[in-house]
């Protein structure tokens, strides 16, 4: 019976351990989840920013840079005058 009895509390000391181990590994996924899930959310909303900016670029033309009219400005502007254009 003292056999029986030792087996039962090592068996019971084994679960409570892989009760820890357990909890301990399922914390662990769940903050590898919540990091996984917020490392999308901040790559899409970078990729918006991104696309977002490179259309406000294409949509303004500057038309000087370091107070020089650039070169596309001049080739537009005499492409304009050759039309008729006043």
């Amino acid at each position: 019976m003292a056999r029986w009895t030792s087996q039962l509390a090592g068996a019971h000391s084994k679960l409570e351990t892989s009760n820890e181990k357990l909890q301990a590994l399922c914390q662990e996924a769940y903050k590898l989840c919540r990091t996984v899930t917020q490392a999308k959310l901040v790559k899409e909303k970078a990729v918006v920013n991104v696309k977002a900016k490179i259309l406000q670029q294409r949509s303004v033309h500057h038309l000087m840079s370091k107070g020089i009219f650039t070169e596309d400005t001049c080739d537009v502007v005499c492409l304009l005058f050759k039309a008729g254009c006043s």
